[in-house]
């Protein structure tokens, strides 16, 4: 997942758009086919999301935007992750994960 979101942010787009059930790591249903339901299109975040998303993004079960952007200066190059070493060593252990 991380990689995915690494490569969008090296894409030349000028702006990238992040899914709220990617970002947390939800697996929920927001739109069923076929099915006329107030609540289709409504997904909301649950009670406690912000408290829970840390410890899931810290396993790999949400997105860590740090950690992506981490892999996305690096994949620039040498140049680029020299130039920018202090920053990903941050993004790095922004959830305690080893560099």
């Amino acid at each position: 997942m991380h990689a995915k979101f690494a490569d969008l942010l090296v894409c030349p787009a000028r702006q990238v758009a992040v899914f709220m059930s990617d970002l947390f790591g939800a697996h929920d249903i927001y739109n069923a086919p076929g099915v006329v339901d107030p609540a289709n299109w409504t997904l909301r975040l649950r009670p406690g999301c912000e408290a829970a998303y840390w410890p899931a993004a810290a396993r790999g079960a949400a997105l860590d935007l740090g950690w992506a952007l981490a892999i996305a200066l690096r994949s620039r190059g040498p140049a680029c992750a020299s130039e920018h070493a202090d920053l990903i060593t941050r993004l790095e252990r922004g959830l305690g994960r080893p560099c």
